[in-house]
């Protein structure tokens, strides 16, 4: 049997540097020790990797994605970026942030029914940096690909280049390398802090592909344990072909296997109605430790890592890296839920004025 072959993070890094990169992540983000999280759920070690503070716009997981979904772009001579992504989505956010930065034109596409009122989160970040709307008149797939034809006609009969993001490979292809980029500097800063061995708890997606390919390139040994949001992919088949088609891209020599995927369903609820175990894990995170997580995402997470601690699910001797994917934005568009938990918990109106 062949001997896997591992890259050193220099040689991983020099690998990725094939593929087109435009800098929008603002530098290295903190790995932090919460170590009040850990006591008060008799835990092991707990260390958050704080891409909430990628920035810019609020920052999250989506800026290190579309660090390469813009290079691309650019490389191709692209002058519009046109994607479909619901009202709140913190991908439309960033993608406008990123489009801000670089100086494309960004279009998005909303599906009938889908509301922008009140415009709060991150539909009024994306206002702010002139995002353009196309409402479209369909929710049928089929149809909605001809209304992206048509408007990707007009644009090219006005002379511009437009790129449709969801229907292209780099729709997988950007949030994958955004986090295999990014597990060489969480491995160099686990290595500074004398850590080999780490469970992970991430929202499952493109960023755990990329940081489980990460970590079985360079030989680490990486437990990443992914908490879906939503039931509309099965990750045990996505992630392996999101990593098979960057290890393609990199001519790299592994993928990730559809048995080394670790996935939880039991927290995601429905997409992206809070749930209450996310909301619970709100305030375990924020009274403990300061960090401020959102309900649809990293809530979520929150609430599967908290639900395994506390059910002895893993091992209190190695630590535990929480990727916080930020979502900020979020937290003000589901206050009210967050304002009900508060009063139903601790018999506080926040409303009173008494």
């Amino acid at each position: 049997m062949q001997k896997p072959v591992y890259y050193t993070p220099e040689q991983l890094n020099k690998a990725i540097e094939q593929t087109p990169r435009f800098k929008f992540v603002s530098g290295t983000t903190p790995l932090e020790e919460v170590q009040n999280l850990s006591r008060f759920l008799d835990g092991p070690p707990i260390f958050v990797k704080r891409d909430d503070l990628t920035g810019p716009a609020f920052g999250g997981n989506k800026a290190r994605h579309f660090e390469f979904a813009m290079g691309h772009v650019l490389e191709q001579g692209h002058d519009v970026v046109i994607a479909q992504y619901p009202p709140s989505s913190n991908a439309a956010r960033v993608m406008a942030a990123a489009c801000t930065k670089s100086g494309v034109r960004f279009i998005l596409l909303i599906k009938p029914g889908e509301h922008l009122n009140p415009l709060q989160g991150n539909p009024l970040i994306y206002h702010l940096m002139n995002a353009e709307m196309v409402f479209l008149e369909t929710s049928d797939s089929e149809e909605i690909l001809t209304e992206i034809k048509s408007l990707e006609d007009r644009l090219k009969q006005a002379g511009h280049n437009p790129f449709t993001f969801q229907y292209t490979p780099w729709a997988n292809h950007a949030g994958t390398l955004g986090y295999l980029h990014a597990s060489i500097e969480i491995a160099d800063q686990l290595n500074e802090k004398g850590i080999n061995e780490a469970q992970f708890y991430v929202v499952a997606g493109h960023s755990h592909a990329g940081l489980q390919l990460g970590g079985k390139l360079m030989g680490k040994p990486w437990h990443v344990t992914g908490i879906p949001v939503s039931d509309y992919v099965d990750f045990t088949e996505a992630i392996p072909s999101w990593t098979k088609g960057v290890s393609e891209l990199l001519h790299l020599p592994v993928s990730i296997t559809p048995e080394e995927v670790q996935i939880d369903r039991k927290y995601e609820g429905i997409y992206p109605v809070p749930t209450e175990a996310s909301i619970e894990a709100i305030h375990i995170a924020a009274k403990t430790d300061n960090l401020i997580l959102d309900p649809v995402y990293t809530g979520k997470a929150m609430a599967g890592l908290i639900d395994h601690i506390k059910k002895g699910l893993i091992s209190k001797e190695v630590p535990v890296v929480f990727i916080h994917t930020g979502g900020t934005p979020l937290i003000f568009q589901h206050a009210n839920e967050l304002q009900e938990n508060l009063v139903r918990h601790s018999g506080i109106d926040t409303l009173s004025t008494d």
